[in-house]
């Protein structure tokens, strides 16, 4: 098909050529030369409606309309195209460099990546200011920066967030409430979820106490945050009592203060909290004074109280008397 593509081509240019020919020569009046000319233009709207749908109907095509248009220059301008096409531009070597990296042909060194990464904001830009804290950033004025937090929180829930939530509930800025509340929506469904995890995830005899014990912190926070249903935190918070209670069994941990707990800070401030939702007062108290004791110390001096001032003055009467 191509040798028969190219062999059309030049046997056109070569009868135009001689068309014009005879016709300058005077040898071929102009109205023969015009029929010759239209049946050159009839045969190849011939070999073009033979050829659709092939890959060279693009190239008949073409060669029928600057033949017919222009003659035999459009004739042979189209039968040099494909040489012109075949020779290759001499390139320079940055844009060799170039195309093989937009084309992926090649690895990229680690540091032309990362450095890639922190322009597109990939990665952070270790060099750059920390980022504001959400707390204070939703009691400023910068409202872009609190719709940018309210994206990523919605993006990436954890319950640290429930507290920069909140204050985006209560802003006084419209905008800013409207957004909060169509994150309080869509994470509704992950606090639910987080729920469920985290008291599964407590209760496991694998997870280590300190880490259940967080856990369990986490979802006493989602229960008391107020995004989600009455039901749902009233469950949450009965697993997370059961969930401590199975711990305090596991670690043998009796309810009595006096006993010298050697737990983390986590894990005794979990056991305040159970004292004080079982309503164990007096082992509580107890217990804070054992954990004041370090510090104040053991012995406690006691100063003799200065008398009043008319007690004094009574004595020195009774003294001159």
């Amino acid at each position: 098909m191509a040798d028969a593509s190219r062999l059309l081509m030049l046997t056109t240019a070569i009868a135009e050529a001689a068309v014009m020919l005879a016709a300058a020569s005077g040898h071929l009046p102009l109205g023969g030369a015009l029929i010759c000319h239209c049946g050159i233009v009839l045969m190849l709207v011939v070999a073009t409606v033979r050829a659709r749908g092939s890959d060279k109907a693009g190239t008949m095509f073409t060669l029928l309309i600057v033949t017919a248009v222009t003659g035999p220059f459009g004739a042979w301008s189209v039968l040099l195209l494909p040489w012109l096409s075949r020779r290759r531009r001499d390139s320079t070597n940055l844009l060799d460099q170039w195309y093989e990296r937009i084309s992926n042909s090649t690895a990229t060194d680690r540091l032309t990546l990362r450095s890639d990464h922190v322009a597109i904001g990939r990665a952070a830009d270790l060099g750059a200011p920390s980022p504001a804290a959400y707390a204070e950033l939703f009691t400023s004025r910068n409202i872009a920066g609190q719709q940018t937090a309210l994206g990523m929180i919605a993006r990436e829930f954890h319950p640290d967030y429930i507290p920069a939530l909140r204050l985006a509930l209560n802003s006084t800025e419209p905008i800013v409430r409207v957004q909060a509340a169509a994150v309080t929506a869509r994470v509704r469904d992950k606090i639910n979820a987080y729920l469920t995890d985290g008291i599964a995830k407590a209760s496991a005899s694998t997870t280590t106490h300190s880490t259940a014990i967080a856990l369990i912190e986490d979802v006493e926070v989602c229960a008391k945050s107020g995004l989600v249903g009455e039901s749902e935190a009233e469950r949450a918070r009965a697993a997370a009592s059961a969930a401590t209670l199975d711990i305090m069994a596991r670690l043998d941990i009796k309810h009595r203060a006096g006993e010298a707990l050697h737990l983390d800070a986590i894990a005794s401030r979990a056991y305040e909290q159970h004292l004080l939702a079982t309503r164990q007062f007096d082992a509580f108290r107890l217990r804070r004074n054992h954990q004041r004791l370090p510090i104040g110390g053991r012995m406690r001096r006691r100063t003799i109280i200065k008398p009043p001032a008319f007690v004094a003055s009574r004595h020195r009467r009774s003294a001159q008397v």
